[in-house]
């Protein structure tokens, strides 16, 4: 080292150098912190998500189930059956909702988008579409047959529903299906999509509610119709 005098500088700039150096390194910390917390907090929050989209769907279930059943209650009034509101039905598709149709599209659509990120990209958009209706559609049409038959005590009655109702579900689901899934890939984003597809739902869980009873009350029916005639 020099004499004292021509030291100072020296340490002076060592000392500034030393103080923005550090500086730098608190401002780094600083902004990297949000991010590490933004991606840490899925992890310790996906039960909030997937909760959120279980009672959503759950709750447009149970909505679409009590309209189908008043119009059936409105149709059987005018013919003259007898009918009541059924509310074992209504929970079970609340049920179905809530603890596998929600869940299921969480993360089926989450899926999709980390396999198909790019939304205006058409062959990434038309995937999307394809496979939410090859994949997921005939997997819910035989999950809520098997859901309301296995809660009724009624699964041997399965391979005559599938046989008699299912082709004729899932063909129907792709005319609707394919317009709203369009619109929900191309247009929500990834957040809201469960809550698009589930109020869309409302429609379409109507339907799988009516037919995936119709057999039963079809029974119900006739042999009412028995009864009435032996009398």
């Amino acid at each position: 080292m020099g004499p004292p005098g021509n030291g100072t500088p020296r340490a002076r700039a060592l000392v500034r150098k030393l103080w923005n150096l550090r500086l730098q390194s608190v401002r780094r910390r600083s902004t990297a912190t949000p991010s590490s917390n933004q991606n840490a907090q899925p992890r310790s929050g996906r039960v909030g998500p997937v909760l959120s989209s279980a009672i959503t769907c759950g709750g447009f279930s149970l909505l679409s189930d009590t309209m189908v059943q008043g119009m059936e209650l409105h149709s059987a009034k005018r013919l003259e059956h007898e009918k009541a509101y059924d509310p074992v039905r209504a929970t079970r598709m609340f049920g179905f909702g809530f603890l596998f149709y929600g869940p299921l599209q969480h993360f089926w659509y989450a899926l999709l988008d980390r396999r198909f990120h790019r939304r205006s990209y058409f062959p990434h958009f038309a995937s999307k579409v394809a496979l939410n209706q090859v994949v997921l559609g005939p997997i819910v049409v035989m999950s809520v047959f098997t859901w309301n038959l296995v809660l009724q005590r009624k699964a041997h009655q399965l391979g005559e529903k599938v046989k008699k109702d299912y082709l004729a579900s899932v063909v129907n689901g792709w005319k609707f299906w394919i317009p709203a899934a369009s619109a929900n890939f191309w247009l929500i984003p990834l957040q809201k999509q469960v809550f698009f597809m589930s109020a869309c739902s409302i429609v379409w869980t109507g339907y799988l509610s009516y037919a995936s009873n119709l057999a039963t009350d079809n029974k119900k029916v006739e042999r009412s119709n028995r009864a009435g005639s032996k009398a």
